[in-house]
C-alpha cells in the first residue's frame, strides 16, 4: 500500500518524452492504445472528454503527439471525411492545439519504447526514495495515532504531500 502511494505520487509528477514515427502502425483498438499511453497528472476535464473514446479521434491524437502539419494529416487520414470538423472539435475541447500549421496534443502521450522508459524511470525513482519516504510516512502515522487522529491519517498525508 505504501509503495503504491509512492508510485502514484511519481506518476502524477513526471512528464516524459514522446516519439511519433510518421509510419507508426496502430494494431488493436486506437482508443485503448491512447488510454494506455495517456500521461497521468493532467486536468481531469480534458481526459473525461467523450472525444477521447472515439477510435478515429484516438488515431488522430496518436499521430499529433509530437506535432504534425495539416498536409500530412490530410494525407494520412484521407479516409476520414470529417477530419477538419474533428480537428476543430479537439481544439475546442483543448485536447489539441495548433501552432501555425502544426497540430499538437495538449498533454503527453507515451507509447512503445517511451512508455517502457517511463515505467523504468518511475520504478528506479521509487526504489531510490522509498526508504526515506517510508521513514517519514511512518513518523507521520505514529504522530497521528498518538494524537488520536488515526482516522484522519489519509487526509493528513495527502495534504502534506500535495500542499
Amino acid at each position: 500500500m505504501k509503495k503504491l502511494l509512492v508510485v502514484i505520487l511519481i506518476f502524477s509528477n513526471i512528464y516524459g518524452c514522446v516519439e511519433t514515427p510518421d509510419d507508426i502502425s496502430i494494431q488493436g483498438n486506437p482508443a485503448e492504445i491512447l488510454d494506455q499511453g495517456l500521461s497521468h497528472g493532467i486536468g481531469e476535464s480534458v481526459l473525461d472528454s467523450p472525444l477521447l473514446n472515439d477510435s478515429l479521434n484516438a488515431r488522430i491524437l496518436i499521430f499529433c503527439r509530437n506535432g504534425i502539419n495539416s498536409q500530412k494529416l490530410q494525407k494520412r487520414f484521407s479516409d476520414i471525411k470529417d477530419l477538419d470538423n474533428r480537428l476543430d472539435a479537439l481544439i475546442q475541447a483543448k485536447i489539441l492545439y495548433r501552432e501555425e500549421d502544426l497540430y499538437f496534443v495538449s498533454f503527453p502521450i507515451l507509447i512503445g519504447k517511451k512508455h517502457e522508459q517511463y515505467f523504468r524511470l518511475v520504478n528506479r525513482t521509487v526504489d531510490k526514495i522509498y526508504p526515506a519516504f517510508l521513514l517519514s510516512l511512518n513518523e507521520i502515522l505514529d504522530q497521528t495515532e498518538q494524537r488520536g487522529w488515526k482516522q484522519w491519517s489519509y487526509h493528513i498525508i495527502w495534504s502534506l504531500i500535495f500542499d
